[in-house]
């Protein structure tokens, strides 16, 4: 009995002192993955420094998909930071247009989806195709909605029963974007 006790007390020592057979050297946690079929690193993603970059944020449910942040560049360009499967298909931060004046996040319709909308430094309109990005992790950007070319800004109106986002132009009319939103 008192070699049964001494030979257990012995293996659990050894288990305890190699971490249960596994290797504890941080060297070997510290690497970056290797991908066996190319043999190429693959680092841990890490965010650009965009921290002068005009950001709207919120949890993925408002934008549907993978999106953690909708930004824009001093230089015109938008960034999204991405995560789950829509970062596994475009990256972790993908430029997705330039020469934008503006971006908005607004619902369209009555399904309560949101649109990534940019004014244009030209004075027309663009937006993700909500549908796209939603179902297939695509971005497919939707240039000149409603081919209007006089654009100051873009805003939302929940006045009526669905939600609509209009354009608005220089001499204040509004037109709907809402028929070209996908």
């Amino acid at each position: 009995m008192k070699k049964l006790l001494t030979a257990v007390i012995v293996m659990i020592l050894c288990f305890a002192f190699t971490g249960c057979g596994g290797s504890t050297s941080t060297e070997e946690t510290t690497q970056p993955e290797t991908t066996e079929a190319t043999g190429e690193t693959q680092p841990a993603p890490e965010y650009k420094d965009y921290s002068h970059v005009k950001e709207i944020t919120g949890p993925s449910y408002e934008f549907n998909m993978d999106i953690n942040t909708v930004g824009l560049t001093p230089e015109g360009d938008v960034i999204l930071k991405t995560e789950g499967d829509l970062a596994a298909a475009v990256g972790w931060q993908p430029t997705i247009a330039s020469g934008v004046k503006d971006i908005y996040v607004k619902p369209f319709g009555n399904g309560g989806f949101y649109s990534i909308l940019m004014l244009k430094e030209d004075g027309t309109v663009s937006a993700v195709n909500t549908a796209k990005l939603r179902d297939e992790n695509v971005i497919e950007i939707m240039d000149n909605l409603g081919g209007y070319q006089d654009v100051v800004t873009v805003e939302g109106d929940t006045t009526v029963d669905a939600c609509v986002v209009n354009a608005v132009m220089s001499n204040g009319d509004k037109y709907p974007l809402d028929p070209y939103l996908k």
